[in-house]
């Protein structure tokens, strides 16, 4: 699970930017989005851009609970 501490601080001081989630999975889901991701690095801009959490699951686990 990710969540956004102080969002008004943060937002104040400019955002995410660059910070970035190293993932020991390379393709993950958003549960609450939908959206799959790839890769060893995410930044957090674009995985908090529809919400301020995220929880995140391996691609495979989802799709065999589908």
């Amino acid at each position: 699970a990710v969540a956004t501490r102080l969002p008004l601080r943060l937002a104040r001081d400019g955002g995410w930017r660059d910070t970035f989630l190293s993932l020991r999975r390379h393709n993950v889901t958003d549960l609450f989005t939908g959206r799959v991701y790839s890769g060893s690095e995410l930044l957090l801009q674009d995985l908090l851009s529809t919400y301020p959490v995220a929880l995140l699951a391996p691609v495979d686990l989802v799709e065999a609970a589908a």
